[in-house]
């Protein structure tokens, strides 16, 4: 929505709604607000699916680009934030709600969408975009290196039923495994977030898995069904909408295969080159449906 003032001030806020079709002719009959005073900002308050407690778990942007430049204040710990509602509940702000309840995790930036393992249920993957220019800079005992001023595109696995919220780092925390190698974070080279958010904890918990600068990694599923052959069931695939600037990247549908706990990558790949993929569902037979920025849905239903 607009800014507006709120809890946390002028600024932008997210809202959840629920649309009512009482009389199942497939058109809205009337709605209300959910939930509402979600701080965002350069990044908004997007996916949504319900959790094995039958809760509704919704994504909530960074307000900015790298902690600091690009949008509103971040709002420790609902941006860039994983948080979960009663999908009964009725103009509920975020104030309102017990934190310890409500944060599912937190420390993230761009997370676009979420999905629940057919696996392991209480297990949560989430898709995160890096930063886009994380600003130049250094100080007397931090000196930056200017190749690390981009980030990864990341996928991270968060536990919601441990009755903790994990915190994966941001701003702080970075990650480029083509300069750093693995999945090692890196202090954010902007020393202004540093000053504000701290150094990178030595200790914090790692994504499952990178895709690399700028492939903006959005919608994501599982493929629960044999529709395809066991060889492709409880597979995990993400729709990279991909950059507009600088060397080609993205526009995949990509594939991520998991071992038999369901929590550990194993192996990802390009399965479908498109235009600019932006999110990705299966139906009950297992059909793939791919939603393209383009305006067009394609079907996948069998594979040759």
């Amino acid at each position: 929505e607009p800014a507006r003032k709120g809890p946390f001030g002028l600024r932008s806020y997210g809202r959840v709604w629920r649309v009512l079709d009482r009389n199942h002719d497939g058109v809205g009959d009337s709605k209300y607000v959910v939930l509402k005073d979600l701080p965002n900002g350069r990044h908004n308050t997007n996916g949504m699916a319900f959790g094995p407690d039958g809760l509704l778990y919704v994504t909530n942007g960074s307000s900015t680009d790298d902690g600091i430049e690009g949008g509103d204040r971040e709002v420790v710990p609902w941006s860039g934030s994983v948080v979960r509602v009663n999908p009964k509940a009725r103009g509920v702000s975020i104030t309102d709600l017990p934190r310890r309840r409500t944060l599912v995790a937190t420390g993230w930036r761009n997370v676009y969408d979420l999905a629940f393992s057919p696996v392991a249920e209480d297990l949560l993957f989430v898709p995160m975009n890096g930063t886009d220019d994380a600003r130049k800079g250094s100080t007397a005992d931090n000196p930056v290196d200017p190749n690390l001023e981009d980030s990864d595109d990341l996928l991270f696995a968060t536990r919601v039923g441990d009755r903790r919220a994990d915190d994966f780092g941001f701003p702080s925390c970075l990650y480029n495994v083509a300069e750093k190698g693995g999945l090692r974070p890196y202090d954010n080279p902007n020393p202004d977030v540093i000053k504000r958010f701290g150094r990178c904890p030595k200790r914090v918990p790692r994504p499952v898995s990178s895709f690399g600068l700028h492939t903006s990694s959005d919608g994501l599923a599982f493929q629960t069904t044999g529709a395809w052959g066991n060889e492709y069931r409880n597979d995990l695939f993400v729709a990279e909408w991909g950059n507009l600037f600088g060397s080609p990247a993205g526009h995949d549908l990509v594939r991520v295969q998991l071992d038999k706990s369901g929590r550990r990558v194993v192996s990802q790949s390009v399965f479908l080159n498109l235009d600019f993929p932006l999110d990705v569902t299966f139906d009950r037979s297992g059909a793939m449906f791919v939603a393209d920025f383009t305006g067009q849905i394609f079907k996948v239903d069998r594979l040759l």
